[in-house]
């Protein structure tokens, strides 16, 4: 071992001070200047009513028009174009091992 080399101490107790070594700490008290504050304001607020927009001097009645129902398509896919496509790409994965195995006989 270096004598100039301090080497780390693998000691696991924490290093907790005794209670007889008590450092003693100058008590100081700071003068702090008080806050000054505005003074609040003596305002009163009237509370007014809500204007309110004229009523017209005419009525307009907005009538309801037919409602199409001949027209409209079905809501809901009654197609099977997914189901189509899974099954078209589970027969070309098939294939796929299908010619893989054919090329793996052919090379041995």
């Amino acid at each position: 071992m270096d004598e100039g080399r301090d080497e780390p101490k693998n000691d696991k107790t924490p290093n907790v001070p005794h209670e007889d070594s008590k450092i003693d700490e100058p008590e100081m008290e700071i003068d702090e200047p008080e806050t000054p504050l505005a003074e609040e304001p003596e305002v009163e607020i009237d509370e007014l009513e809500v204007p309110l927009a004229e009523e017209p001097e005419v009525e307009i009645e907005i009538e309801d028009s037919s409602i199409p129902l001949a027209d409209v398509p079905r809501t809901g896919d009654s197609s099977h174009i997914w189901a189509i496509f899974a099954m078209i790409s589970g027969v070309g994965l098939a294939l796929l091992a299908l010619l893989d195995k054919k090329s793996k006989g052919m090379a041995k």
